[in-house]
Parts: C-alpha cells; sequence; structure tokens
C-alpha cells in the first residue's frame, strides 16, 4: 500500500492544499481540505473529515452529505472541468461523491429517498475504509484521476 499522505500530491505537484478551519456551529465541519490546481486557480477536490463516532448518527450523516453538497455546489459552474470531487470522511471510512458539471448532477444520488422514516444518506455510502488496501487504492485512484484531468483541462477556458 502506498503512503496517502506522501503521493496524492507531492509537494512539488502543480496542486495547493489547502486546510479550512471550521466556524463553531452546529452545521460546520470539523475540519476540510481543498486541493486546488494551481493552473487553474480553482478547487478541484474536497475533502471533508468528521469524527468517526459520528458516523452511526443519522443526522450526523444527513448534515455531512448537505455539507458536502453545498461545497460541490459552489465549485460547480462555471467549471472547465467535467466533473468535481467530494470526499466525505468520518474518521477513515469515507464516501465519495462526484458533480457533474455538464448535468449538474451530483452522486449519490438522494432520488427516490423521500420518506420521512427513510434513512437518506445510508452509513453504507461510508463504506470505503482508507486503512485498508482497497480503500486507499480508491482514494490514490481518485487523486490520480484528478490530477490528469487536469493536466488535460483547457486553460483559456478556465478563465471564462
Amino acid at each position: 500500500m502506498e503512503p496517502i499522505a506522501g503521493h496524492p500530491v507531492p509537494p512539488a505537484s502543480d496542486f495547493e492544499v489547502t486546510p479550512q478551519f471550521p466556524t463553531p456551529t452546529r452545521d460546520s465541519i470539523d475540519f476540510a481540505i481543498l486541493f486546488t490546481s494551481k493552473d487553474v486557480g480553482v478547487p478541484v477536490v474536497f475533502l471533508a473529515i468528521k469524527p468517526p463516532r459520528q458516523l452511526n448518527d443519522k443526522s450526523s450523516r444527513a448534515d455531512a452529505d448537505r455539507e458536502m453538497r453545498m461545497q460541490l455546489g459552489d465549485f460547480g459552474p462555471p467549471s472547465s472541468f467535467p466533473k468535481l470531487h467530494g470526499i466525505s470522511a468520518f474518521g477513515s471510512k469515507m464516501c465519495f461523491y462526484t458533480y457533474d458539471c455538464e448535468a449538474r448532477r451530483i452522486e449519490p444520488s438522494l432520488k427516490g429517498l423521500n420518506r420521512v422514516e427513510e434513512d437518506v444518506t445510508p452509513e453504507e455510502w461510508w463504506s470505503e475504509d482508507v486503512l485498508t488496501n482497497e480503500g486507499a487504492k480508491k482514494f490514490v485512484d481518485l487523486m490520480r484521476e484528478v490530477k490528469d484531468m487536469c493536466m488535460n483541462v483547457n486553460l483559456d477556458q478556465s478563465h471564462q
């Protein structure tokens, strides 16, 4: 398994890693990081981390999901990228989000989850564990995909 901190965004890369500090409100996240393309100057990945003990709490998952959707929506169109990514984590357990900029759609989708008694953000969404080989590989693969996407972006369109 590759070390997570050393390889996805090496210090000499074309990306900035920017910690975001929470504000003292119920809606705030506990820790967030923006991965920003230096060439384009816009965030391309948003990572929000909450304490692992909150994963079992339905309202904490709903809050984390709402925060992720708001952040991805804020970073969305206009964008020169075909998609943006977000990772919501409770400790080492991750849920991967993708925002399709053209379709203006975020996955995982909430469609069809409308009943009050239904868990709109099931715990299974956070099934990837960054401490396992499979979870670490998914994280590293996502970061490689984002790097490739940034290297292939049309810089003329990025400043519109």
